[in-house]
Formats: C-alpha cells, sequence, structure tokens
C-alpha cells in the first residue's frame, strides 16, 4: 500500500472518529432530556423533552452522513444479493476512489489488481480497476479481459457498478459485447430498470450490426 493511500486513509479514520463522538454525544443528549422531561413533568419537562427531540435530531443527520448511503444500498441489494455477499470482507476502498478520481489512478493500479486477486466478485474492485485501464493506463486490451474474465464468474456481488461496467464494456466492443449483454439480461442480480437497459443496449447493437 503506497503512502500517499495509508495518509489518505488515516485521515478518513479520524475524521470518521470525530463525527462518531459527536454522534454519541448527541444521542446522550437526546435521551438524558428525553428521559429527564418525561420524569419532571410541568413546563421545564416540556421544554427539556423538545431540548432532546432536537438533539436526536442533530444525532439523526450525523447519522445519516456517516451510514445513511450505506444502509440505503445495502438495502436495496440485499434484495438481491444473498446474506453471504452481504457479510464479506469489509474493503476499504475510499483512498483509491480518490486516487482515481484525481487521475492518479496509475499509482493505485497495483493494489487495485492485488485487491481484484483476493476478492473477484466484488464489482467496486472490478469497477475502480476498469477505470483505471482505460483512461490512466491506456490499456483497452486489459480492460476487455478483466471485464470478461469478471462476468464468467457465477457468484457476483449484487450492484449498481455491474451495470456501469457492462455498458463500458459494450461502449469498447460494440456488436462483439453481445454474447456478454446476453448472459446478464436474464440474471437476477439487476433490478428491473438495470435489466431494461441491458435489453436496450442489446437491442441497439443488434440493429446496428
Amino acid at each position: 500500500m503506497s503512502n500517499e493511500v495509508f495518509r489518505y486513509q488515516l485521515k478518513q479514520r479520524i475524521y470518521y472518529i470525530v463525527w462518531l463522538l459527536v454522534f454519541g454525544f448527541l444521542v446522550f443528549m437526546a435521551i438524558k432530556l428525553g428521559l429527564g422531561g418525561f420524569a419532571s413533568g410541568g413546563p421545564g419537562g416540556v421544554i427539556m423533552f423538545f431540548g432532546g427531540v432536537i438533539f436526536a435530531g442533530a444525532a439523526g443527520l450525523i447519522g445519516y452522513r456517516l451510514w445513511g448511503e450505506t444502509l440505503a444500498e445495502n438495502f436495496t441489494y440485499s434484495l438481491l444479493a444473498s446474506r453471504k455477499t452481504l457479510k464479506e470482507a469489509l474493503l476499504i476502498l475510499s483512498p483509491y476512489a480518490g486516487m482515481v478520481a484525481r487521475g492518479e489512478g496509475l499509482a493505485a493500479l497495483a493494489d487495485l489488481e492485488e485487491l481484484f486477486e483476493q476478492y473477484p466478485d466484488t464489482p467496486e474492485i472490478a469497477g475502480m480497476l476498469a477505470e483505471v485501464y482505460l483512461r490512466d493506463a491506456e490499456a483497452p486490451d486489459q480492460f476487455v479481459q478483466l471485464v470478461e474474465r469478471y462476468f464468467e464468474r457465477p457468484k457476483r456481488v449484487a450492484g449498481p457498478d455491474n451495470l456501469t461496467l457492462l455498458m463500458l464494456y459494450a461502449d469498447l466492443r460494440g456488436a462483439d459485447a453481445l454474447p456478454v449483454l446476453a448472459g446478464e439480461v436474464g440474471r437476477n442480480a439487476y433490478m428491473p430498470s438495470e435489466q431494461q437497459a441491458i435489453r436496450n443496449r442489446i437491442e441497439t447493437l443488434t440493429e446496428k450490426s
């Protein structure tokens, strides 16, 4: 792991711990004031209770900042993925995503390739690696090999990155992507809107071929 990745990862962890401490304090105050308001009664109790509500609202906002998107995505794809896939080892991909977004994907390439070898069913890793191959390394052949190897795996984790990767592959390969697209359209790992997008791409490429 590069020094830049380590520094970024450490900074993100510090930010997370700070926000987590703030969240814990707000929850503590919400419980304290809410229970105190119930116990006290009268006008003072009402004021304490509503103070607890305010703290609870603030805690809810921070909780959403920390976990909202992850929980929403996990809920959506828990309808598609098995419990086993949802219990995969947590992968700290944020530093690599930051590097790729800044156009520094070549610095993360070796780490991403190593992660893909360890977790070949994880769409987020495959997607980042594919982006590096296409944009930073300018290696379309490696991109094609990666995608075809990835979509051959029967136990891939469900997630939106699968569709993104599939569409990039179709953009590059054109009608040659039809066999892979046809193999994916019937899989229950995609939401109905995603399946429709695959069907539309198949129809478009078939008309052009």
